[in-house]
């Protein structure tokens, strides 16, 4: 708002609620709304470190061959938008599209570290290779059952297996990361489209997407 006495950078602070900003600047933007604030309305730094000291680890984590993004910078918008539709907004399936070099791979990694205390279970996949969704659903189902389930007892239909996997889904927050998507779409004139025998991938993301539970799928 242009009459509004507080900077933009303010003001998306206040927002995305990335860092603190004073009490007095707080007071100014509910005046401007004709707004009372209240103390429940907002948190003291330490009780904002309590919140992150409570957030539990997760149960499993399984990094696969995750890349390396201990020197990690920028993206800071991106990251923010993408933590908020995660942990605030509790996505189902996010996509990270671009042209190939541009860092979808380091951001999702970034993103992956930020958001782990979220959830209870945290995997990810490389698809460089380009394997089998059946092969793929297997191992997903494994880890997230804690090695219970046997290679015997999985369905023996893809869709069975997707059935399964969203059954976990729903029981426990679980953040699966499935990094080189590329690898299995077609190129050219089919860009987008699956390539002859993954066609199945295109079924687990609409899925994952349209039936309720509380995981989320990034790919």
């Amino acid at each position: 708002h242009d009459a509004l006495p507080i900077s933009p950078v303010t003001f998306r602070k206040i927002l995305t609620r990335e860092t603190g900003v004073d009490k007095r600047t707080l007071i100014r933007l509910f005046m401007m709304f004709n707004l009372e604030l209240d103390k429940s309305d907002y948190t003291s730094p330490d009780s904002d470190l309590k919140v992150q000291e409570g957030l539990k680890n997760p149960k499993r984590v399984d990094w696969g061959e995750m890349v390396d993004v201990s020197v990690f910078y920028g993206r800071t918008d991106e990251l923010a938008l993408l933590e908020q539709w995660l942990i605030q907004e509790r996505c189902r399936v996010v996509a990270l599209l671009g042209m190939g070099g541009i860092g979808k791979t380091s951001l999702a990694a970034k993103l992956a570290q930020k958001v782990q205390g979220w959830f209870e279970y945290v995997i990810w996949r490389s698809l460089y290779n380009a394997p089998p969704l059946f092969d793929l659903l297997a191992n997903l189902i494994q880890f997230l059952s804690n090695e219970q389930v046997l290679e015997t007892d999985l369905p023996t239909s893809v869709d069975g297996r997707i059935s399964q996997l969203i059954e976990y889904l729903q029981q426990q927050r679980c953040l699966i990361v499935l990094d080189n998507v590329e690898t299995i779409l077609q190129t050219g004139a089919y860009a987008g489209c699956y390539r002859e025998g993954y066609e199945d991938y295109g079924l687990l993301s609409k899925r994952l997407g349209q039936v309720m539970h509380q995981s989320s799928l990034v790919l």
